[in-house]
């Protein structure tokens, strides 16, 4: 069922203005193309009218040489030029502009009265069908994992006059649907209008993400444009402690405290591990130290400022001091961990990106330090891109234990399971 069709009374969707209430994406490139391929064929009629004048004007000794050079030359031409104009060239594959021309967002009006039941939580995932041409195979697979972080996914089901979805109400309407499908058993969405949520995240981020729906985008973005939102749960975020400790410089005088710096930045579980080059498989629990200690080593004043701690003695001078180690934590621990591989690097020199495709091994259990004392987490489902690099390749992942490809939902043993992970680049953990 459309997530812009009417939904069963106990599952209800919010209004949409009757004025955009008959847009449907796929009904739009339909005749899109109808009125491309009429043109195409009207313009092939013309060798066959060009074949009657000359039938009509020119004495029929003459035809026998003319009129099969004019009708043949002028079919193979226009077909040429016909053909042109339906095939999408090959240096932009956008089927709709940037802006919303084309195809305008519809305006969700939301009625914050009615609150849509939760389904049942040991429900498998549902199929997302992903149109032929389209790739959205990257937020087919974000909103799947998203769907496992309750907290962030009761917002976008039931939103409130105080934390509105606003720009993602696209998303909360989509997870109603994904809902209805579960609970009218259905296998998978068909008609699911995900690219309209495309174009709305991709309103919301211009810069990192594209409304055209040929272009491959990284999950990874896609998440953080939507934890990223200002009304996201209070509860969802929690503080990142950075203790930040420098060392002393000989012929510097003794102006450091013994505490060390401390900064706090707000957070909602994202953590970033990167990854080396290699054949051995690298252990995500062995990579967390790389995130949550960083020791600086040959420190360069010009390339890392941020790096030094200017201090000023009583004479007016100021002493550079050098920072030894930046120690984090979780003040308190997040009930969901977002882990990103970073796979994918920048050479601004040759530009390009290149993908570092080294296998890694997914701990079913890691720990990460908290202002509690280490805290235990489960995996819970993980996304895998099976590509060369960022903007092409195919997004796929497992729910739990179910393979999650698009419209294809399939239970999967644990030895799939952990030979698929080796490739994994964004993984879910849960508190324990």
């Amino acid at each position: 069922m459309s997530a812009l069709s009417p939904c069963r009374s106990d599952l209800f969707c919010p209004q949409i203005p009757p004025a955009n209430s008959s847009t449907n994406l796929r009904w739009e490139i339909f005749k899109k193309r109808i009125i491309e391929i009429t043109q195409v064929a009207l313009k092939g009629l013309v060798p066959f009218i060009a074949g009657l004048i000359c039938i009509a004007l020119i004495p029929p000794i003459v035809n026998a040489f003319i009129l099969p050079v004019v009708v043949v030359g002028l079919t193979f031409l226009m077909a040429f030029y016909g053909i042109m104009e339906v095939k999408p060239p090959k240096k932009n594959l956008n089927i709709f502009p940037a802006d919303d021309s084309f195809f305008p967002l519809p305006q969700i009006r939301w009625d914050y009265s009615f609150s849509a039941r939760r389904p049942p939580v040991d429900a498998p995932p549902r199929g997302i069908v992903r149109p032929p041409g389209f790739n959205n195979c990257w937020l087919n697979m974000v909103v799947q994992m998203l769907r496992r972080d309750s907290l962030v996914c009761e917002w976008l089901r039931n939103p409130t006059e105080e934390r509105p979805l606003e720009d993602l109400a696209a998303l909360g309407l989509f997870m109603r649907s994904y809902d209805q499908a579960i609970f009218s058993n259905q296998n998978r969405l068909d008609d699911h209008n995900i690219s309209l949520v495309r174009r709305a995240l991709a309103k919301l981020s211009a810069q990192e993400l594209s409304p055209h729906f040929s272009r491959q985008e990284d999950i990874a973005s896609g998440l953080d444009v939507i934890m990223g939102h200002k009304n996201l749960p209070a509860p969802r975020n929690t503080t990142l402690i950075e203790r930040h400790y420098y060392r002393e410089e000989s012929g510097y005088p003794s102006l450091l405290e013994k505490e060390p710096r401390v900064q706090k930045t707000l957070n909602w579980g994202r953590i970033e591990l990167p990854l080396a080059v290699s054949n051995e498989c690298q252990s995500i629990q062995n990579l967390l130290p790389h995130f949550f200690e960083d020791i600086n080593q040959n420190v360069n004043p010009e390339e890392d400022a941020d790096r030094y701690l200017m201090l000023k003695a009583g004479d007016g001078t100021e002493y550079p001091y050098i920072e030894d180690r930046c120690i984090r934590c979780f003040e308190r621990p997040p009930e969901k961990l977002w882990i990103q591989v970073k796979r994918f690097t920048y050479d601004p020199l040759a530009q390009k990106g290149h993908k570092n495709s080294s296998p890694v091994h997914v701990d079913e259990e890691i720990q990460i330090p908290t202002e509690e004392g280490m805290k235990t987490y489960e995996l819970d489902s993980f996304a895998i891109h099976d590509g060369s690099s960022l903007s092409s390749g195919h997004y796929y992942g497992y729910i739990g234990n179910y393979y999650c490809n698009d419209g294809i939902v399939t239970l999967k043993g644990p030895e799939e399971k952990q030979l698929d992970s080796r490739q994994a680049y964004l993984l879910l953990y849960s508190l324990r």
